[in-house]
C-alpha cells in the first residue's frame, strides 16, 4: 500500500492504485479500484473505479460502476466537436 500526501503534478498519466492526500494535476488521471484521492483533480481525461473525495475538473470524466465521488464535478461540454 502507498501513500502519498502533498501536491502531485505530472504533464503524462497518472495511475492511482493506493492513497493520495491533497491536489492532483495530469493530462491523464486514472483512479484504479484500489486507489482513493482526497483533494481536488484537475486533468484533460479522469476515470474513477476508486473513491474520490474532493472536486473533479476536466474534460473527459468517467465513473466507473465502482467509482465513488463525494464532492463537486465541473466539465467542459463543447458540443460543436459532434457537428
Amino acid at each position: 500500500t502507498v501513500s502519498v500526501e502533498g501536491t502531485t503534478n505530472s504533464s503524462g498519466a497518472i495511475d492511482v492504485a493506493g492513497l493520495v492526500k491533497g491536489p492532483v494535476i495530469s493530462k491523464e488521471i486514472v483512479i484504479r479500484e484500489t486507489g482513493s484521492i482526497t483533494g481536488s483533480i484537475e486533468g484533460d481525461r479522469v476515470e474513477v473505479h476508486g473513491h474520490m473525495d474532493g472536486k473533479i475538473s476536466g474534460e473527459d470524466i468517467i465513473i466507473g460502476s465502482t467509482g465513488t465521488v463525494k464532492g463537486d464535478i465541473e466539465f467542459s461540454n463543447n458540443l460543436t466537436d459532434l457537428f
